[in-house]
């Protein structure tokens, strides 16, 4: 895979998990999966996926097999969100990382992803109520990094991997497996398999390629 694909392919999962943690499915993406229009990448044309990605994505393939109504759809995964990560008595998994890190909210670790984000440069966007050690905003930043290298900031691919040694890769596989331990959602079980995933792939295929 060449450099400038394997960033493009990087970017692209980061904002599509991104977006599968900060909010409630979109509308658009409960029609996706109601008409079978969600796209499950193949092994065949995608070698690389790792074993946990595909099992993820034919979790999802087998609940578009299993749904067809796209308003059905769409309360039953934004319920599930809202039970997994919202509350409003307990929520099921807690996608912070000073939670993980530190055993409570707003601690060491908010101050130490702030730090990286003063040193990129890089902050919340307008409206994003979540602290930055969100798993949600934690990806964004990834996001944001791939897009730097993609226009030639040769640092910004240091900054990926201080990141992701230093932040990501502590404490959101344990997070995941939480996530697939719940017996609340077959959807969010699938969302966490393809992070845990694509997660191992970053540290065989790009944390290794960058390294002294």
């Amino acid at each position: 895979m060449e450099l400038e694909e394997l960033f493009e392919l990087r970017k692209y999962y980061y904002s599509f998990l991104q977006r599968m943690y900060l909010e409630e499915p979109p509308r658009v993406m409960a029609e996706d999966l109601a008409s079978n229009d969600f796209v499950i990448p193949s092994e065949s044309d995608n070698p690389w996926l790792d074993e946990k990605m595909v099992k993820g994505f034919d979790l999802i393939k087998e609940f578009m097999d299993s749904h067809d109504d796209a308003d059905l759809i769409k309360d039953e995964l934004d319920r599930e969100f809202t039970s997994l990560f919202l509350g409003p008595v307990k929520k099921e998994v807690i996608p912070y990382e000073s939670f993980y890190v530190d055993g409570e909210l707003r601690d060491d670790s908010l101050l130490e992803v702030k730090k990286f984000l003063r040193k990129i440069q890089y902050g919340k966007a307008d409206g994003f109520s979540k602290t930055e050690d969100h798993i949600a905003f934690e990806f964004d930043v990834m996001r944001h990094l791939c897009d730097r290298v993609l226009d030639g900031d040769e640092d910004a691919v240091m900054y990926q991997r201080e990141f992701l040694e230093d932040h990501i890769l502590v404490w959101v596989p344990e997070m995941c497996s939480d996530l697939v331990e719940s017996d609340e959602s077959s959807f969010y079980e699938a969302v966490a398999l393809i992070t845990e995933g694509f997660l191992n792939f970053e540290r065989e295929n790009f944390v290794g390629i960058t390294g002294d």
